[in-house]
């Protein structure tokens, strides 16, 4: 359902509705470990930051952290109401946000793992949420047809994204942040300039729109 890299491309993992994780060794494409603790739809996984941490996302509403090297569990991120359908991490490694059906997303720190924030305002289940490299902006995506961004640091929304007419199920957001561009099953992707606070639509679809995946020429 997911798969990840950590960020020197040693080790890998996926996850899987059979409620486990792997973790894989690429250079002797072997399995390292079978991660078991999930009571439910294993749906996401990062890595954190630079480090050979992992989280896990799932629909049991818990988000676990793991040691990818030893297969230990380090901690469980409770607190959702619902089945989380998605986790983000910051580059730097701060940060973690998990998004569930109970229509918020939680963010918590890395340090203890505590959770520091909850952010609050969607009206129907958060399917995504992704970070800025430095974890102080989050934008997350929901079933009400609207994206939110957030600062993390007050947990306040800074802007509604308002342009889909149903379901938004995919987002990305380029590395200086200034860029975010979000997927629906309405047929159209959209492109918002968080610095200008507009929107332009750069594409119609005959179909749903499941992933997006960013241009390089929006990186700039």
């Amino acid at each position: 359902l997911d798969v990840a890299l950590s960020s020197g491309g040693v080790l890998g993992c996926s996850v899987s509705n059979d409620m486990k994780a792997k973790v894989w060794d690429l250079d002797q494409q072997a399995c390292l470990h079978t991660l078991r603790g999930h009571t439910g739809w294993v749906v996401s996984v990062k890595f954190i930051g630079s480090t050979h941490t992992l989280v896990t996302a799932s629909h049991d509403g818990t988000a676990r952290v793991w040691d990818a090297w030893t297969g230990d569990s380090l901690a469980t991120l409770i607190g959702h109401d619902g089945r989380l359908n998605a986790v983000s991490c910051s580059s730097d490694g701060r940060r973690v946000v998990t998004c569930s059906d109970d229509q918020t997303a939680r963010v918590w720190e890395t340090f203890d793992y505590t959770c520091i924030g909850v952010l609050r305002g969607h009206t129907a289940w958060v399917n995504d949420v992704v970070l800025s490299r430095s974890g102080s902006q989050a934008v997350t995506i929901s079933g009400d047809g609207t994206a939110r961004v957030w600062e993390t640091k007050t947990n306040k929304c800074r802007h509604v994204l308002q342009g889909h007419s149903d379901d938004v199920t995919c987002v990305v957001m380029t590395s200086r942040a200034r860029f975010v561009l979000t997927g629906s099953v309405d047929g159209t992707a959209q492109v918002w300039d968080l610095a200008a606070d507009d929107v332009k639509s750069v594409d119609v679809h005959d179909g749903k729109v499941r992933t997006a995946v960013l241009l390089l020429l929006l990186l700039l």
